[in-house]
């Protein structure tokens, strides 16, 4: 996995106001009081806003299971269901104990959760793993559904989108760009992508 510059903790996002009256800046500290002692790097946030209710977000970082080994392994994300203002830690991610890179978006209309993760221990290292995963339920402590794993991808970044007309009108189309250090001929800009993300067992492309 790449070095990048680390975020220092303070951990904070900040939160744009869904006001259309008073477009506000809020700084929130994401991490629960409970687990206010902890001092692991918590870089590189993502968060991810569900657009059919803003008041969901899921936020994620290189942060710990604060229960640490866990059995099966798990490794946490954070949610907020207030738009922001409180925070929950909730370890529902297949990896042991932490993560390496990590993003996740919400469908447009559909309500489930799609993540991108380097998964920890990787399948086969020094190679990285990358899992594509899905929940329909971010707040439960079920592990979320791994839909597409890889080797040698780093940097996956999520987006997904769900097609509100024309063929396919109801389906996710998920996307996960990511730097595949297995290409050949030093192109490594790829994409895992499907048509149909919700389905019970999505197909993914790599282009």
């Amino acid at each position: 996995m790449k070095k990048r510059k680390s975020i220092s903790l303070v951990f904070a996002f900040t939160i744009l106001s869904f006001s259309l009256w008073s477009q506000q800046v809020r700084i929130v500290n994401m991490i629960p009081i409970a687990q206010s002692n902890e001092t692991s790097a918590d870089r590189e946030p993502n968060l991810a806003i569900n657009p059919a209710n803003p008041l969901q977000m899921v936020g994620t970082a290189f942060t710990p299971n604060p229960l640490g080994a866990t059995t099966p392994p798990s490794a946490p994300i954070f949610f907020s269901l207030d738009g922001g203002l409180t925070w929950t830690l909730n370890s529902n991610v297949p990896s042991n104990i932490t993560t390496g890179d990590i993003t996740a978006k919400f469908g447009t209309t559909t309500n489930w959760l799609y993540a991108g993760i380097l998964r920890r221990p990787a399948a086969a290292p020094p190679a990285t793993t990358m899992d594509i995963l899905r929940t329909n339920n971010f707040t439960s402590s079920t592990l979320m559904q791994q839909l597409s794993t890889r080797n040698q991808p780093d940097q996956p970044y999520v987006h997904a989108v769900t097609a509100l007309s024309g063929p396919g009108t109801g389906n996710d189309r998920v996307y996960v760009g990511n730097n595949d250090l297995g290409a050949t001929g030093g192109q490594t800009a790829t994409s895992d992508q499907t048509m149909s993300g919700e389905v019970t067992t999505p197909a993914f492309n790599t282009a």
